[in-house]
């Protein structure tokens, strides 16, 4: 495998900076969340799980 193929499957491996982002936002919302009251309303109207 010469060094273009194993530089272009290193790129597909990472993440991008859009991807890496989105993923940290989307964990932090879901933190606050749980710590709100609101959480609590939701659990009650749509269940753990799906809440």
């Amino acid at each position: 495998m010469g060094k273009g193929r194993r530089l272009k499957d290193r790129r597909k491996l990472e993440k991008s900076l859009e991807e890496q982002l989105s993923e940290k936002l989307t964990i932090n919302f879901q933190k606050e969340l749980r710590n709100s009251p609101l959480w609590d309303q939701m659990v009650a109207e749509f269940g753990e799980k799906r809440a």
